[in-house]
């Protein structure tokens, strides 16, 4: 899945800058599969083409807060430090045990990017 330019290789190469037009999708919290079409990191999506991710989520996952981000090496830094992130939020089902105190705080969504 790597393509190495000439004289660009060795260990440390896929983590180098590199495609920074090529990306893919990386989710972090849900339990998803991490095979196509969920959240595979190996996906080489480039200029142009689309991919259609789906992910299951299962009726038992838990409550949060979560993220995504684009995940090819070589070019996901420049794109996740261009604003390419969001959260992923996941409502408690009805009937969840979260005391009171928490259940009814007004809720505040931030992302910070540096």
């Amino acid at each position: 899945c790597l393509r190495e330019p000439l004289g660009f290789n060795g260990p440390e190469a896929k983590n180098k800058f590199h495609i920074p037009n090529s990306t893919n999708l990386h989710t972090h919290g849900p339990h998803v599969s991490g095979e196509s079409p969920g959240d595979n990191v190996f996906l080489d999506i480039g200029p142009g083409d689309s991919v259609l991710y789906k992910y299951e989520f299962d009726e038992n996952h838990m409550p949060g807060t979560f993220w995504y981000h684009p995940h090819l090496h070589g070019s996901s830094a420049l794109q996740v430090g261009q604003g390419a992130a969001g959260m992923i939020i996941m409502d408690e089902p009805k009937g969840y045990d979260i005391p009171n105190a928490i259940k009814n705080m007004p809720e505040i969504q931030m992302v910070f990017q540096h």
